[in-house]
């Protein structure tokens, strides 16, 4: 069990150091920026703002907000996409004041480096700091929750965080209540994966610890368990099975589930994460890049097919693999051209139609370099037609176009709302099993052709996951738009899959979860939200609309 004593050192004196505003006006002219998040909807609105810095003070604020039914909406680091961090009225409790790092174990079970933190901690400072064995400053204050850490410092190995989200601006907890992923999410797996233990604060107040492996749900989907105070909660969760591919659409249900898994990616729907505790894994050896481009979709594709199947072997173990279409390469062509996008790689000038960038591990990167010669030919590329990158700068310069896709997009975007002002990017965010990917495809390719429509087709190909993102012109093209992705999720529900592999429901994309559930379904989520949040205050209107 996480104690409470370890969110609060003795030594600290931070349960003085929140802050409160009660002021609508206030919080509209001082905390303007807590009111959006990077789905464009929005700005919101709300009364009262709420940046606890302990456990105890979100337990006291949750109880008042309950008894006086005043909505709470949940902010982490508002990187979302689907405006699950943007208020509509009521309170906004934000976690951005509560980001330390409380402790490091060695669990002798799993032989692994345990780290305990609070959820505000933005995610690019705790991986540096976890490459640095930098995470506590002041050895005099060390308590039981540190006693291996210098064990920790002391050891040759290097240790990281796997999950790697693209914006590693993202809070900690943000990550949890999504259960994010990222690229390299193919071999490393996504964020539950590495969660081992949650502190969650209900909207009573309760407070349950959950420690994974010790509350597995059976067939009944009858939970009973013990919150801190030795008071009992019992709740049904859903009886449907949630699809045997990456989604994050909907509450995780499956056969033997761990309860845990049930509050991770619940998108701050159930209760308030106030502790997490991560697993580290070593570090891999060398690392290397390459971007290959190839004549036809098709062959890019069969490519990423083939690639995948590498995923541990003697030669290299592929840890991503992202995709380009032919409308991604020319954005970035035109932007290295505009003097936009200032990196030292020089793309092709030919009419590549498909690219397949790869970031994987070897020990022997000669040979694995070699090996990739004969898959590379086979589906017309080779290996005087690819980009590669092998120290650090190169490795990061490719990763920068990866993230200039959607970047441009979003200028794109930008300026044509200028003109109308209704104007938005509709974007999808699917995946399916393996042997549907490239039915998936075909279908997809078919569907955007035919519609005329301005549209760029990347992302995460080694989990056939791939995001359409579609540019209207005009109000017309809008509608048109619309139809189209809802077609195209349909296509991926139809597929055995997901209308949402990585970027959650939010408030954005409510509508899609009913391609997916029935009315019944959807109701059986509401009974697990109204058992654990019965006044429904927890950041309502995420996922399900109350």
């Amino acid at each position: 069990m996480i104690e409470l004593t370890a969110v609060v050192p003795r030594s600290d004196n931070r349960e003085q150091d929140a802050v409160r505003v009660d002021s609508e006006e206030v919080v509209q002219s001082r905390y303007a920026s807590y009111l959006s998040d990077e789905s464009g909807l929005g700005p919101g609105h709300a009364g009262i703002v709420f940046f606890p810095t302990t456990e105890r003070q979100v337990v006291e604020f949750l109880r008042e907000m309950s008894a006086r039914h005043i909505p709470v909406t949940v902010s982490g680091g508002r990187t979302g996409i689907v405006g699950g961090a943007v208020p509509e009225g009521g309170a906004l409790l934000s976690l951005d004041m509560m980001n330390r790092i409380v402790g490091i174990r060695w669990d002798k079970e799993t032989r692994e480096w345990r780290v305990t933190v609070e959820p505000g901690i933005r995610l690019k400072e705790f991986q540096e700091r976890i490459a640095k064995k930098d995470l506590n400053g002041e050895e005099s204050s060390f308590d039981a929750n540190w006693e291996d850490y210098s064990r920790f410092r002391k050891e040759a190995q290097q240790y990281f965080y796997a999950p790697d989200p693209t914006e590693d601006s993202a809070s900690l907890g943000g990550t949890v209540a999504t259960n994010a992923s990222g690229a390299r999410t193919y071999h490393f797996g996504r964020t539950r994966d590495y969660i081992r233990a949650i502190r969650i604060v209900l909207s009573s107040g309760d407070v349950l610890d959950i420690r994974r492996g010790e509350n597995i749900v059976d067939s009944s989907r009858l939970v009973r368990i013990e919150c801190l105070d030795s008071s009992e909660k019992t709740f049904q969760i859903p009886t449907y099975e949630s699809p045997h591919v990456k989604s994050v659409a909907g509450y995780l249900c499956q056969k033997d589930m761990d309860l845990i898994d049930l509050f991770i990616g619940s998108e701050g729907t159930l209760g308030v994460i106030t502790l997490i505790e991560v697993a580290l894994l070593a570090a891999p050896g060398q690392t290397a890049m390459f971007l290959a481009f190839f004549p036809s979709e098709e062959n890019a594709i069969k490519f990423a097919l083939e690639i995948r199947s590498l995923k541990i072997n003697e030669y290299m173990t592929v840890h991503s693999l992202e995709y380009f279409d032919a409308h991604s390469l020319g954005l970035l062509r035109g932007m290295k051209q505009e003097g936009e996008l200032e990196i030292g790689i020089k793309l092709p000038t030919g009419d590549s139609a498909a690219a397949i960038l790869c970031e994987f591990s070897c020990r022997d990167l000669p040979r694995a370099i070699h090996f990739l010669q004969q898959p590379l030919e086979e589906f017309g590329s080779s290996l005087d037609n690819t980009i590669s990158g092998v120290d650090p700068q190169s490795k990061e310069q490719l990763k920068e176009l990866r993230h200039a896709v959607p970047e441009a997009i979003n200028k794109i975007v930008a300026e044509r709302k200028l003109g109308m002002p209704r104007m938005h990017k509709i974007g999808t965010d699917t995946s399916v099993s393996d042997e549907k990917f490239e039915h998936m495809m075909k279908s997809y390719y078919a569907l955007l052709r035919d519609s005329n429509l301005e549209y760029y087709m990347f992302g995460h190909v080694a989990e056939n996951h791939l995001h359409v993102n579609l540019l209207p012109k005009g109000q017309e093209e809008l509608a048109i738009a619309e139809k189209l992705a809802w077609k195209l999720a349909e296509k991926a529900v139809d597929l055995g899959g997901t209308v949402s592999a990585e970027h959650g429901i939010g408030k954005m994309k409510r509508a899609l979860l009913k391609i997916m559930f029935s009315d019944s379904e959807i109701d059986q989520m509401l009974a697990t939200k109204r058992a654990l949040d019965p006044n429904l205050i927890l950041s309502p209107g995420n996922i399900i609309e109350v």
